[in-house]
């Protein structure tokens, strides 16, 4: 997971040790060439987790840890030395869910939890404190493998996964708040179901990049890109 274009926060380890999670940090300036910045920090190895830049610092929340799901949250300065803020927030332990940086404030948004997919919404100045904004039921559908951005002053959700029952999303969702929460792309109109899909802003547009089909088993080629949220285009197919 790329924090704020220079840290990036393993998961789970490559094809030929599948399952072994990881914990250590890399560091690139170009995205091409990596270096490693910590092997060990100090945090618990985990899977899942996201992380942002806010403040002056690198944060790390949740995740899918050794034994169970996870709430806590760390920073740090210079992605070498850890620190942990909190070793259990507010908010439910969980796993690929959405976290991002909106009105001073981090957001933690939906995921997976112990016992379901998730729609609660939470913010925090400090990573200590958070704020419930939104209980689950309130906005959104539950989801999990979803991306959350933000773009033109509002809080984006693009796609994801339910897992019951067993389906992708397609849909986009927007707050100006985090409590409440506008559809603009009806499900299956537009881009075609996916999870995971990864979300980039930039000055004028969101593109979104690939992601896995609605049975979360294909990896998918393409890029979209949209000014507003409503309208989607097709950049290019990937590997076309």
């Amino acid at each position: 997971m790329l924090v704020s274009g220079e840290v990036d926060f393993e998961g789970e380890d490559d094809e030929d040790d599948f399952g072994h999670l990881a914990d250590d940090v890399y560091r690139s300036l170009d995205g091409t060439n990596w270096s490693v910045v910590n092997e060990a920090p100090e945090f618990e190895e985990r899977d899942g987790a996201k992380g942002v830049y806010f403040n002056g610092y690198y944060w790390l929340a949740g995740g899918d840890g050794e034994e169970n799901l996870l709430n806590d949250v760390w920073k740090s300065e210079d992605g070498i030395t850890w620190e942990e803020v909190t070793v259990s927030a507010d908010f439910a332990p969980r796993v690929f869910f959405g976290l991002t940086v909106f009105d001073n404030k981090m957001w933690v948004i939906g995921g997976e939890g112990d016992d379901g997919d998730l729609a609660d919404v939470w913010n925090s100045t400090d990573g200590i404190t958070w704020t419930e904004v939104q209980p689950v039921g309130d906005g959104f559908p539950v989801r999990s493998y979803f991306n959350v951005a933000t773009f033109d002053n509002k809080m984006w959700i693009v796609g994801g996964y339910q897992n019951d029952p067993d389906e992708g999303f397609s849909d986009t969702w927007y707050s100006s708040d985090g409590a409440t929460w506008t559809e603009v792309t009806p499900i299956g109109e537009l881009w075609s179901a996916r999870s995971g899909p990864c979300v980039i802003v930039s000055s004028y547009h969101m593109f979104i990049v690939g992601g896995y089909d609605e049975a979360h088993n294909q990896g998918l080629e393409s890029v979209f890109y949209s000014s507003d949220g409503v309208t989607w285009t097709e950049h290019f197919p990937l590997g076309e």
